[in-house]
């Protein structure tokens, strides 16, 4: 009984749909796309034209000439014309176009399809999404037909759209669709008929090594009159860009675990980093690539930057290697002056007082035009000193990531306290500083 029901509605709905609009298979079928499992709308819309067609012989008597017109005109199926012959009703049939998608629906998954198939030679990637865009004219009459009615059991169009793609890309492929973060995304937008392509960045974690002084993390941009220029020809980031053609990817950006200054160098095993490709069309981690990677950097760079790529890495590492930075220790080694002499017993206590020992440092000097002007305490935990003539000496310190080093040496007009300085009250100043480890 209860069967006979829900038919009795699929026909009778389906009848007054038809009566004012017509509907291609496909978008007949999106309404009733929760019935009937493993269909396609547009098996399922064929369905209902095929059961509308076998019933209209018993449906005749119920139905006026205007209004069998209408439905002929609009339920776009052969065999029902033929039927309605057979029932000596002679119609002059003018088919119309589909209410919603105007008969194109079909063709638009074929296309698109098509181009993304082709498009598909040019990426590597292990999972996908479709994505639509639709003229908002479109979904306005999808959305006003299904209130009309009341109809509660549709799909809509763009779903269909990005279904059917992904059903056929996944078989041609055998790769599956990902929702959460795909490597892929191929943006099918009919606003303006094209496809779009959104490629989700590649991270490959690895250390960098600068051999040079003088030499940025990033671009230092400076005004002049004339407009921007670069203040030092060679950057880490700079460096790297040649990794971007071997992954053919548009950029590379640098995230590295804190920074050192521009006049020191980063030796030792180097920095850890995390370098993020801007829509690559490559991602596989071939150990080829990365070795061509590493190599074409320290060419490139004429060997003052040498990296080393580890493998891939998620967009959640990078928040993780800035703020483990900020904790992890870090050693040094400074060369430092002294307006006078410096004796064996001065370094010594040096060594004494800075061993383990919590320094208080205000934003240096130097940076405070572009960082806030705040408090933070960092640790010191060892200092080896060690003397080269009487007021030249080399000191070898481990300490708490953030520090700045220089200021330790100096204290920065008694903003850094306690100092190597302010030890031995002596002036003292960095005038090398080289970083040799950065712990993680």
């Amino acid at each position: 009984m209860k069967d006979n029901i829900a038919l009795n509605d699929i026909v009778d709905k389906t009848f007054k749909i038809l009566k004012e609009v017509p509907l291609c298979d496909r978008c007949l079928g999106r309404i009733y796309s929760t019935y009937g499992a493993g269909l396609s709308n547009k098996l399922r819309g064929i369905s209902i034209k095929v059961l509308l067609t076998m019933l209209i012989p018993y449906m005749i008597n119920k139905l006026s000439s205007e209004e069998i017109k209408r439905i002929a005109a609009n339920i776009k199926f052969q065999p029902f014309y033929v039927t309605l012959q057979k029932l000596n009703i002679q119609l002059d049939i003018v088919e119309k176009p589909c209410y919603i998608c105007g008969d194109i629906l079909d063709s638009i998954i074929e296309e698109y399809t098509r181009i993304i198939l082709k498009e598909c030679l040019n990426y590597e990637f292990n999972n996908f999404l479709v994505g639509v865009h639709i003229p908002s004219e479109i979904a306005t009459k999808e959305e006003e037909l299904m209130r009309i009615f009341k109809i509660e059991s549709y799909e809509s169009i763009k779903n269909e759209i990005k279904r059917e793609i992904g059903k056929k890309i996944k078989e041609r492929l055998k790769l599956q669709p990902e929702f959460q973060e795909p490597d892929i995304v191929f943006l099918v937008n009919l606003v303006e008929n094209r496809l779009d392509i959104i490629v989700k960045p590649l991270f490959i974690s690895g250390r960098y090594i600068k051999l040079g002084r003088k030499i940025s993390q990033v671009e230092w941009l400076i005004l002049e009159k004339e407009g921007y220029r670069l203040k030092y020809d060679l950057s880490v980031e700079k460096s790297l860009q040649p990794i971007a053609e071997i992954f053919n990817a548009q950029n590379v950006v640098l995230h590295a675990a804190g920074r050192e200054d521009v006049d020191a160098r980063m030796l030792g095993y180097g920095r850890p980093m995390i370098i993020e490709l801007k829509n690559p069309k490559f991602r596989k981690l071939l150990k080829q690539r990365l070795l061509e990677a590493e190599k074409k950097v320290a060419r490139e760079s004429n060997g003052y930057v040498h990296v080393f790529l580890y493998g891939k890495a998620s967009r959640n590492k990078v928040r993780e290697v800035k703020e483990q930075a900020k904790y992890h220790a870090k050693t040094y080694k400074v060369l430092a002056i002294s307006d006078v002499k410096v004796s064996e017993e001065e370094l010594k206590r040096i060594e004494n007082v800075f061993s383990n020992k919590v320094v208080s440092q205000r934003t240096p000097t130097r940076v405070l035009h572009r960082r806030p002007d705040i408090l933070r305490e960092k640790k010191v935990y060892k200092v080896v000193a060690k003397r080269i003539c009487e007021n030249l000496f080399e000191l070898l310190v481990k300490c708490e990531g953030g520090l700045y080093v220089k200021e330790l040496v100096d204290g920065d007009f008694g903003r850094t306290h306690p100092s190597f300085s302010s030890t031995i009250n002596k002036n003292l100043k960095c005038i090398e500083l080289d970083v040799l480890n950065v712990s993680m």
